[in-house]
């Protein structure tokens, strides 16, 4: 899949506005910014997202706690450096 492709792909899944031509780099840098403010700011359409690509609850916590990155309230994962 080509990055234009896969950018107008998240844009439309997402709902969220990444510029349609970047490097992989570059479009890796912005899904990890995204994701990072879905931790801290609205976990369950993390939960949401993740649960429509099959990616476990359980793995997902276990991830958190392995890589602090901030607070997830309801899962107890006090990751505060």
């Amino acid at each position: 899949m080509e990055n234009v492709e896969l950018i107008q792909l998240l844009n439309k899944e997402l709902a969220i506005e990444i510029p349609g031509k970047l490097s992989y780099a570059e479009l890796h840098s912005q899904l990890a910014s995204y994701i990072n403010r879905l931790i801290k700011n609205d976990f369950d359409k993390l939960i949401a997202y993740l649960y429509r690509i099959d990616v476990s609850e359980e793995k997902l916590k276990n991830l958190l706690q392995q890589n602090p990155q901030g607070r997830c309230r309801q899962y107890h994962c006090h990751t505060d450096h």
